[in-house]
């Protein structure tokens, strides 16, 4: 990297040098704020020290090769040069952010938007950290909206329904892509019928069929007036076939039709895809009313052609006045638009429009053409109708020509400017929530990133409080638990003004309580809840009071879950109703995790750092597991010799059972019994067989992922005793909460303070756990449980690799690396 940089060799220095930096683990911060996006850190050698899977997945470099590689050659050859300016401005201290083309393995170029932050020891630079986030699909969606845009002015040339749905059609196939597209039209009698198709698929060429309004799917899409996406057509109770189409996208559009967009294959159809094609559905809707307006035109100019009056002929109000400013005449269009004859009223004055302050404008400029100063007067105002409706218009007019030099009265244009009125309003709308959802996005990621200093569970609430409670965004925001005994929220950490109002309540946790809320249905369903309108929402009655009494208008309930874990929650509440969006509750769930994630650190950390442990017994007398059942049908003791971690959210369990094997496998066969996702018979003994099965949840991932520590799990006649360790100040009360609710029957047996976790110098190979990857990890628990290093082998490479959902190479990749890792572990030991 320092040949690259050249200019910067001052900075980047000897790879040798390396070992007097500090690890860059140390950089935990910028791995806490971009897990979902390319991870890195460099050190300032130029070498590549860390990076997350989805570093090495997207660009598909191997392990070794990454670890050889540089920033620049990671950028494509176009790029390079800003790169290197990037890269010496990180060195001087900056953070950047700028859009780079990544050079994958296979030499694709990918668009990203890369961050880059120096690394600091003691006030010096000693490397890099940063993300990368592929921006591909936001540039394709803004092309995709462009082109759509364009079409549009297809649209708007269209002059009747029928150009407007054929155009339709057409714009549609060219910028969509897919396999075909349909317009129908509502006919009088509530039916829509086909008129247009276009295609790309000689299959799909014929007319769709005729639906009646709120019958079928799209009669019933109709009537909803909402996109609607459909999956797979096969699923539909239809009598027409519409193979080869399987998916659809269906496009109302209030009053003239729908738009139905097909594929071929099912699932074709994203969320861009339905928002995309409401902005499209709005401009064909667009079109159409144009298409309207113009036949009404079209009449109306057939109408005053007869009459041969040039005023006639004009579609916007057309008025003239005299000398004394009295209206001498209007046009039919002009009368249409009040609902009344203004010249049976005299002067245009705040009769017509209804701000005098626009009539005294309109007086000035007519004066000022008088002195000869301009043409043409333009003012802005309301007209106001028979039934009091005031309409946004633009008045134009100029001077009568003069009679023998005297004024002699003004011809004006009144335009309705409703519709540009209504977009300019839009559009202001647009930008005020597109700034604020900036804003709540900028302090949700702010508050992600602070987790990275918090060592504890207390430390990482009280940031979340701070940081949300102290913005002005939102009002008030507290942290909360299931308190012990009760079925209330046991507050633990707030910021903002509205302490008191956790004294006037008492928040329940259980959905079946007479005053659950949206808390309660927050610890019930796992997921954020909001309430939009603290004064209408039945769901926060029972808080309604003494949350408006603190200002309170809407509120938003944030569980902190990791896995099948539920640390507790966040409430978080605003003094304006409708303050949390969509796209405002998706960035909320995405701290939910993040804190939830967080918590489960420090509880492991907690454990791993902890001299004495707690060490406990729990009996489940009635469990719902497969192995507590075996032992209590089959008459036999199970024992858990050991776990691995598979792929999604299950283990695989390594158990010994005393049972004969084909009774096993007939009850794990049997209906009603909790059996496991997959069952294999590792080996067989005179005594006992070991089995190897998949579950999911199971005893021992509760206990992980509540902080606990599984010392041996075993099962006989029906009941199953579980040692397990955990630090000091463990929640055991928790722990046992979702156990029951899980497994049922659960009690604490025993708790007692332990002699200290096994001594580092009773393992020839202690520290080696630190080094191995979860993989890695994996790979070589189930190859050791699952007899993979007996001889004869109980079980070949592919069975495991099965059984952890890899490929045998993935499998035997992982492996060679654990082993290896295991071993040089063993020998340094040796040599010492």
């Amino acid at each position: 990297m320092s040949r690259a940089l050249g200019h910067q060799g001052d900075w980047w220095v000897d790879p040798d040098s390396r070992s007097e930096w500090p690890d860059p683990e140390d950089a935990s911060g910028a791995i806490l704020d971009t897990l979902t996006d390319l991870y890195y850190v460099f050190d300032r050698s130029g070498r590549l020290v860390d990076w997350n899977e989805t570093f090495e997945t997207v660009l598909g470099y191997s392990e070794d090769e990454l670890a050889e590689m540089d920033p620049l050659t990671l950028v494509a050859d176009s790029d390079r040069e800003r790169a290197v300016d990037a890269l010496g401005r990180v060195a001087a201290g900056e953070e950047v952010t700028e859009a780079f083309h990544l050079e994958t393995a296979d030499g694709r170029e990918i668009p990203h938007e890369v961050t880059a932050a120096p690394l600091y020891e003691d006030d010096e630079v000693w490397g890099l950290a940063g993300t990368a986030r592929d921006v591909s699909d936001r540039r394709e969606r803004a092309e995709l909206l462009e082109q759509l845009h364009c079409g549009t002015r297809d649209l708007m040339a269209a002059e009747t329904h029928r150009e407007v749905a054929e155009t339709a059609a057409e714009v549609s196939q060219r910028h969509f892509a897919f396999a075909t597209t349909g317009v129908r039209m509502v006919t009088d009698d509530g039916r829509l019928e086909p008129i247009a198709v276009a295609t790309d698929d000689d299959r799909l060429d014929e007319m769709p069929p005729t639906c009646a309004v709120g019958e079928g799917f799209v009669g019933e899409a109709y009537e909803a007036g909402e996109p609607v996406v459909v999956d797979d057509m096969r699923d539909l109770d239809t009598d027409f076939d519409y193979d080869p189409a399987r998916s659809a996208l269906l496009l109302p559009i209030e009053g003239y039709g729908m738009i139905s967009i097909g594929a071929t294959e099912p699932s074709a159809f994203d969320e861009t895809h339905r928002e995309l094609g409401r902005l499209f559905a709005a401009d064909v809707e667009s079109a159409f009313r144009r298409a309207d307006r113009e036949e009404k035109l079209r009449e109306r100019t057939e109408e005053l052609q007869r009459y041969e009056t040039l005023v006639e002929t004009m579609s916007d109000g057309v008025y003239m006045t005299d000398e004394n400013h009295d209206v001498r005449m209007v046009n039919g269009a002009a009368e249409a638009k009040l609902g009344f004859d203004p010249a049976a009223f005299g002067g245009l004055d705040a009769r017509w429009f209804g701000s005098d302050g626009v009539v005294t404008n309109a007086r000035e400029q007519r004066e000022a053409m008088l002195d000869g100063e301009r043409s043409v007067g333009t003012v802005e105002g309301s007209l106001r109708t028979a039934e009091g409706e005031e309409i946004p218009v633009e008045n134009r007019f100029s001077l009568l020509p003069l009679d023998d030099g005297e004024f002699a009265g003004t011809v004006g244009v009144v335009r309705d400017i409703t519709e540009r009125k209504e977009s300019e309003r839009r559009l202001r709308t647009q930008r005020d929530e597109l700034e604020t959802l900036n804003r709540i996005n900028e302090l949700v990621q702010e508050t992600i990133g602070a987790l990275a200093s918090a060592a504890t569970a207390e430390e990482i609430e009280e940031t979340v409080c701070e940081r949300l409670g102290g913005s002005s965004l939102y009002r008030f925001a507290f942290t909360g638990v299931r308190r012990p005994g009760t079925p209330f929220v046991e507050p633990k950490a707030w910021a903002g003004e509205g302490a008191q109002y956790l004294e006037a309540v008492e928040i329940p946790t259980e959905a079946d309580h007479e005053d659950a809320g949206p808390a309660a249905k927050t610890f019930e369903t796992g997921e954020v809840t909001v309430t939009n309108d603290v004064e209408s929402d039945p769901l926060f009655e029972p808080f309604r009071e003494p949350a408006l009494d603190h200002g309170f208008r809407s509120v938003a309930v944030i569980p902190f879950t990791h896995r099948t874990v539920t640390h507790g929650m966040l409430a978080v509440y605003a003094d304006r109703p409708g303050a949390f969006s969509d796209r405002e509750r998706k960035a909320f769930e995405v701290l939910g995790e993040m804190v939830g994630f967080a918590i489960s650190a420090t509880q492991n950390r907690q454990l791993i750092e902890s001299d004495v442990p707690i060490e406990m017994t729990l009996e489940l007398d009635e469990p719902e597991t497969f192995f507590g059942t075996a032992s209590a049908n089959l008459d036999c003791a199970c024992r858990l010799l050991g776990s691995a971690k598979a792929s999604g959210d299950g283990r695989l369990h390594y158990v010994a059972v005393t049972a004969p094997p084909d009774e096993v496998r007939a009850l794990a066969d049997e209906s009603g019994t909790p059996g496991p996702d997959s069952l294999r018979l590792v080996t067989e003994t005179d005594d006992h067989a070991v089995f190897e099965a998949r579950v999911r949840p199971s005893i021992t991932s509760v206990l992980l992922e509540s902080g606990a520590k599984p010392v041996a799990v075993e099962a006989e006649g029906g009941e199953v005793t579980v040692e397990a360790a955990a630090p000091r100040g463990f929640d055991l009360r928790a722990l046992t909460e979702r156990l029951d609710e899980r497994f049922g029957g659960v009690t604490l047996a025993a708790k007692r303070e332990g002699d200290g976790w096994p001594a580092a110098t009773e393992a020839p190979c202690e520290g080696v756990d630190d080094k191995l990857t979860d993989r890695q990890r994996a790979a070589l628990s189930a190859a050791y449980f699952g007899g993979y290093f007996d001889w004869p082998r109980d079980s070949t490479a592919e069975d495991v690799a099965e059984s952890l959902d890899i490929s045998s190479p993935t499998f035997h990749q992982h492996l060679r690396h654990a082993e290896r890792k295991l071993l040089s572990t063993y020998f340094d030991d040796g040599r010492t």
